[in-house]
């Protein structure tokens, strides 16, 4: 493929970041859970943007992420602009376990998903 032309450089940036974003869904683990508790529709609650999560293999989403909160569970989105293989999700307080683990500098608030 020859990338004198800049259009096929701007397709190739734009292909590598959505297979990108994609493997990172895969890696992170976001896609199973997915599988279980993709959010089916609008969320009701209030929300907390540009905030920060840790998921698997230490998968980390800075300053990316959407977490809401009402009576019935967790709300988790990604900024639109990652959401390629991050479909929003919806986990109810009944399927969560919090733990509280020191961290380097402070402690850390760990959610799972049961």
């Amino acid at each position: 493929m020859n990338f004198s032309y800049p259009e096929h450089s701007f397709v190739a940036i734009i292909g590598g970041l959505v297979v990108l974003f994609w493997l990172i869904g895969r890696i992170s683990g976001w896609s199973t859970l997915a599988n279980i508790y993709r959010a089916t529709g609008e969320f009701f609650g209030p929300t907390w943007k540009f905030q920060s999560g840790q998921f698997r293999w230490r998968m980390g989403y800075n300053h990316c992420l959407t977490f809401g909160a009402n009576e019935s569970g967790l709300f988790l989105s990604v900024f639109f602009l990652f959401r390629i293989g991050h479909p929003s999700l919806f986990i109810p307080w009944g399927d969560i376990t919090v733990s509280l683990r020191k961290g380097f500098l402070s402690k850390e608030m760990m959610l799972t998903a049961t």
